[in-house]
């Protein structure tokens, strides 16, 4: 066999593999390091949530999702894009850099107030008991995604 193909097929089976190994890590899911529903379930499992409970959260987080939540993370993500490519411009100036870094301070802004009216859509679903057991899972984990899906990065309405 030509010694060169082989080379050629290892090295393109190895940079196959390696740019396809997040999605293996967490097939089907909305992110790194999330599972379809992972929110829901766990939340379910921690807080004893009804079936119609569980389905009214994943109907909240799909809205979200899908509307302003989904609108203002992509937003971000470009801002952040515009933030990036400025501070890494040799002729962007300061002001440029100033620019770029209000504009993400301002979707990031948008998106804590459109998750807190999530959160408290999500908060209402919960019985008394619920919300002071969800409050303990939050405090002793660190915050929303302590009492919701485990992730391995900050977190959107997975």
């Amino acid at each position: 066999m030509n010694t060169k193909w082989l080379k050629t097929m290892a090295l393109g089976s190895a940079v196959t593999i390696l740019a396809l190994a997040p999605a293996l890590a967490h097939p089907g899911h909305g992110g790194p390091g999330r599972v379809p529903g992972g929110m829901v379930e766990h939340l379910t499992q921690a807080l004893g949530l009804s079936a119609d409970q569980a389905a009214a959260i994943s109907g909240i987080l799909e809205k979200y999702k899908t509307g302003p939540l989904g609108d203002h993370r992509q937003a971000m993500r470009q801002a952040r894009q515009s933030l990036d490519g400025a501070i890494h411009d040799p002729a962007a100036t300061d002001a440029q850099v100033k620019k770029a870094a209000q504009a993400l301070s301002e979707q990031s802004e948008q998106v804590a107030v459109v998750r807190h009216h999530m959160a408290i859509e999500m908060m209402r679903v919960l019985t008394d008991d619920q919300r002071q057991k969800f409050d303990e899972l939050r405090s002793q984990r660190g915050g929303w995604h302590g009492a919701g899906a485990p992730t391995q990065d900050e977190p959107d309405a997975d």
